[in-house]
């Protein structure tokens, strides 16, 4: 079902703060918007299930991704479709693509996630994502180490 006006926002918002969190490396702010265990589905070859199950596990898991960036000089994303499906007043699934860029807005990347977020203490948090950004990312990371 179509998010009310009320959910759409408030999602909206989760995804600006997350995003914003994960430009200021701010990995103190980004593992608190997951519940936990909590799980990601990866891309590649083979598709990677991985369980996530601590705030520590979480930690690692995003400290590479965000080195990953670094190495290959993203500076920021853009979302350019963000779905909200609101399966319950606590359930709910969002469809995410975006654009990955570097400091001269040169687009490094596409991604495309599935996220399913629950609402706990009138908060939302991840508690799935299944994305395609792995195999792109470590694909950017390859070319950026060609001399």
């Amino acid at each position: 079902m179509k998010a009310s006006a009320e959910t759409q926002r408030a999602i909206e918002a989760f995804f600006a703060s997350y995003s914003a969190a994960y430009w200021r490396n701010d990995l103190d702010s980004i593992v608190v918007c997951f519940v936990y265990p909590c799980h990601f589905v990866s891309d590649g070859d083979p598709v990677s299930l991985i369980p996530i199950a601590s705030e520590q596990d979480c930690r690692r898991a995003v400290e590479r991704v965000l080195g990953w960036h670094r190495d290959i000089g993203a500076v920021s994303s853009k979302a350019t479709e963000l779905i909200v499906t609101e399966l319950s007043p606590r359930v709910a699934s969002v469809s995410l693509k975006s654009d990955f860029f570097d400091d001269v807005r040169r687009r490094l990347y596409d991604f495309q996630g599935i996220y399913t977020l629950v609402r706990t203490l009138h908060v939302w948090k991840i508690a799935a994502i299944s994305h395609n950004q792995i195999p792109r990312l470590v694909s950017c990371v390859s070319q950026t180490k060609v001399p």
